[in-house]
C-alpha cells in the first residue's frame, strides 16, 4: 500500500509552522524566527510554493525610494485566494 500524504522535512515543516498563523512574512523574517541560513530558506520556499503549500506575492514599493530591494511575502494559500492573479 503506498502512502499517498505528503512528507515534509523537518525544517519544511518549521517554516510551514511559522506560517500556520495566516500572516504574510519576508523572507529574511523566515530566517530569523526559524534559525534557518538562507540557504535553506530560499529553496524551502521555492518547494513549498511548488507543492501548491505556500503563495507569494512581490511588495508595490518604489525600492529606489526606500534604498532597499522589494521583499517578498510568503504565506499559507486559502481556498479564496488560491488562483488569484494577485499571489503568484
Amino acid at each position: 500500500m503506498t502512502d499517498n500524504r505528503t512528507r515534509w522535512s523537518p525544517h519544511m515543516q518549521q517554516v510551514l509552522d511559522l506560517l500556520a498563523d495566516g500572516q504574510e512574512r519576508h523572507g529574511y523574517e523566515i530566517m530569523t524566527r526559524t534559525g534557518l541560513k538562507s540557504g535553506a530558506v530560499y529553496p524551502i520556499l521555492t518547494r513549498l510554493m511548488e507543492r501548491g503549500a505556500l503563495v507569494a506575492r512581490w511588495e508595490e514599493v518604489d525600492p529606489r525610494e526606500l534604498g532597499r530591494p522589494r521583499r517578498r511575502y510568503y504565506r499559507r494559500p486559502t481556498t479564496h485566494d488560491r488562483r488569484t492573479e494577485e499571489w503568484t
